[in-house]
């Protein structure tokens, strides 16, 4: 938007653009990641099972690799997202400075 704001449109900035950290994770992960940090911060422990696609049938066919390429991302808007665990603790700090 800054890009846009400041030299108008430009042709190359149509199309897809993914926007994602440079962490490849799976759903398990990054719910494991996110429990780990909310527990070394005082959060109660969860344990959590990791389980394949087809132990979790939806009606919806699942690819097998759903990966995002954000080169684009940064080659074209000159955007880079900071490390997973870094955006979790950020987060994670947001939703206890909120909690009364």
């Amino acid at each position: 938007a800054r890009q846009i704001t400041a030299g108008g449109w430009i042709d190359r900035y149509s199309g897809v653009t993914h926007l994602a950290g440079p962490d490849e994770t799976t759903w398990y992960d990054f719910a494991w990641q996110i429990l780990r940090a909310s527990e070394a911060k005082g959060g109660r422990h969860v344990a959590i099972d990791a389980i394949t696609t087809a132990d979790y049938p939806t009606p919806a066919e699942r690819p097998p690799n759903s990966r995002l390429c954000c080169d684009r991302l940064a080659s074209i808007f000159d955007v880079r997202l900071p490390p997973l665990e870094s955006s979790l603790e950020k987060c994670l700090k947001r939703l206890r400075d909120m909690q009364p």
